[in-house]
């Protein structure tokens, strides 16, 4: 049986865009940033067993092919969050869903602040943004 690393649960970037990450008082979790695409698929695939990782963030760090292949990696006992945010803002999150496999959710840059504000990974938006219907 394998051993876990005592620590808390661990949120993993790899980081291309200039977001500011930032966890705050409602973080349940450790940001850490990985530079590197390929060194952050090696540690979701090789570590997750040994590490508590909440979710997986490709913040303009990849494209939809590498965004799969690391998707396809994932062992099937990972069962966190893996979203990839696109250039634009919008993103792609995959989750499990509650017959146990994975389901793909296309989100809007307004849902992208939201999921990251409500997590506590960034610090919520104090300017008020006003819509015209």
């Amino acid at each position: 049986m394998e051993q876990k690393i005592e620590q808390g649960r661990l949120t993993l970037v790899a980081r291309g865009g200039c977001r500011d990450w930032e966890a705050t008082e409602l973080a349940s979790t450790t940001v850490m940033a990985i530079d590197s695409l390929p060194e952050l698929t090696l540690t979701v695939v090789d570590l997750s067993s040994a590490l508590d990782i909440e979710r997986v963030i490709l913040d303009g760090a990849a494209n939809a092919s590498q965004f799969l292949d690391l998707l396809t990696a994932l062992p099937q006992e990972f069962t966190g969050d893996t979203m990839m945010i696109r250039p634009d803002g919008a993103a792609f999150l995959s989750a499990m869903s509650r017959g146990g496999g994975r389901v793909l959710y296309t989100l809007t840059a307004t849902d992208v602040d939201f999921y990251l504000q409500a997590n506590g990974l960034v610090p919520f938006d104090t300017q008020p943004h006003l819509r015209v219907a």
